[in-house]
């Protein structure tokens, strides 16, 4: 694999996505985020059921509208004792089909360029829900997301 990976989740916006001013609202950005990161955890062979949501941020850029190509970018900024902070943003490719495929890994040179419509912090932490407490992130989970440690390419990310 390569040293420097991007995650690349393509979304279908739908319409059942939209408010009444007739753009995508502001939840359905968390969800298009969740979509992401499962897609990016589970295409490591890394089972789900582990992890909860701990913190998330969203800044919003742009307006988004049905029939948009949209593509989720995805980094890891931070893997802790417990957590990983994961980097995301929301972009419209600058060629639509660029917004359609399955969900891949890229290399960081090779990512899809386009105008960003909003940017997203999460962290994620490793969980034992039986325990109801933290645990330690594995070090398979570990070595698994080292390709996709770093900035998201442009600075993207909340807060920044």
């Amino acid at each position: 694999m390569s040293a420097e990976l991007l995650h690349v989740t393509p979304i279908q916006v739908r319409f059942g996505d939209t408010d009444r001013f007739g753009h995508i609202n502001n939840a359905s950005f968390a969800t298009y985020s969740e979509s992401a990161r499962i897609e990016l955890i589970t295409s490591l062979g890394y089972p789900l059921g582990g992890m909860i949501l701990a913190h998330m941020a969203i800044d919003f850029r742009r307006q988004l509208h049905v029939g948009d190509p949209l593509l989720v970018l995805s980094r890891i900024e931070r893997i802790g004792r417990s957590s990983i902070a994961m980097r995301q943003s929301l972009v419209r490719p600058g060629a639509p089909e660029a917004g359609h495929g399955p969900a891949r890994a890229v290399p960081l040179p090779e990512a899809p360029r386009g105008e960003v419509v909003a940017d997203i912090a999460t962290v994620i932490v490793t969980y034992d829900y039986r325990e109801e407490r933290s645990v330690p992130v594995p070090d398979d989970l570990r070595a698994r997301l080292a390709p996709f440690c770093g900035p998201l390419p442009g600075g993207g990310g909340a807060g920044r």
